[in-house]
């Protein structure tokens, strides 16, 4: 059984796109978050991703699946921060940055975003304008 502790003061406001829901038998749900990082100004690549895992409790989840937000739609989180802490199979002291939904919305629909493409097949919004 992990030990929970909160870290006083550490909340965060992620804005990302939702990459996968995970629902387990038991426990709470996991929302992954994709989290970009914006474009290299000299190459002009997009820098690697990163994953956030943030547990979904109780009526957060009912929020959840009222937004019922899907794959590459782009979210604005609101979590705080803990540290799961326990103990190994082989006795080693182990220790995991936990983020906890406190509310999120859905900023945009990844369908709406791909409806708003010109004809050519580009989007119309351009990227240097999206502060992620």
């Amino acid at each position: 059984m992990a030990d929970r502790r909160t870290l006083p003061g550490i909340h965060a406001n992620i804005i990302g796109k939702a990459h996968e829901i995970r629902v387990p038998e038991r426990g709470p749900r996991i929302l992954c978050v994709q989290v970009t990082h914006g474009k290299d100004k000299k190459t002009g690549n997009f820098k690697p991703s990163s994953f956030i895992d943030v547990k979904v409790f109780d009526s957060r989840g009912e929020m959840m699946d009222r937004q019922n937000p899907k794959k590459g739609d782009l979210l604005d989180i609101k979590a705080w921060a803990a540290t799961d802490e326990w103990t190994s199979k082989d006795g080693q002291k182990m220790r995991k940055l936990v983020w906890t939904l406190d509310s999120f919305e859905v900023v945009e629909r990844y369908l709406d975003r791909q409806a708003r493409r010109d004809p050519a097949g580009d989007i119309t919004v351009d990227e240097d304008d999206i502060p992620f």
